[in-house]
């Protein structure tokens, strides 16, 4: 099986995936999202901003399925790739609202203070 087949073939497989967890929306995509892949509100909230489709719809199309898949895989990319940067956002120019390692779009305009710690991604070890 050639890499573009084999690429091909799994993004159809997670997207299909997705899709499952997708299609029984109990309430809105944000909620299913959040719940349902263990994500959390802020992220999950990040995932529907990227992709475009508005957080409190109750169905979504075959072609939102995919685009909420590549934006869910944009979001989590830094966790992925070890290309973390954690910081503390702030609000009225010294108020710490949130801690975050890595940069969510939610949060552009807001001040952050970054960490000067360097994080090195975790190896695995085997026995």
């Amino acid at each position: 099986m050639n890499t573009r087949h084999r690429n091909s073939t799994l993004s159809t497989f997670r997207t299909t995936s997705l899709k499952k967890a997708i299609a029984s929306i109990s309430r809105d995509v944000v909620r299913t999202l959040a719940t349902r892949f263990n994500m959390g509100g802020l992220y999950a909230e990040e995932v529907c901003l990227r992709a475009h489709v508005a957080k409190d719809k109750t169905s979504v199309t075959s072609d939102e399925v995919h685009t909420l898949y590549e934006a869910l895989r944009a979001v989590f990319d830094p966790l992925r790739s070890s290309k973390l940067k954690p910081h503390i956002v702030c609000e009225h120019g010294s108020v710490p609202i949130d801690v975050l390692p890595f940069e969510v779009s939610q949060f552009e305009r807001y001040e952050k203070r970054y960490s000067q710690v360097s994080i090195r991604p975790l190896t695995s070890t085997t026995a």
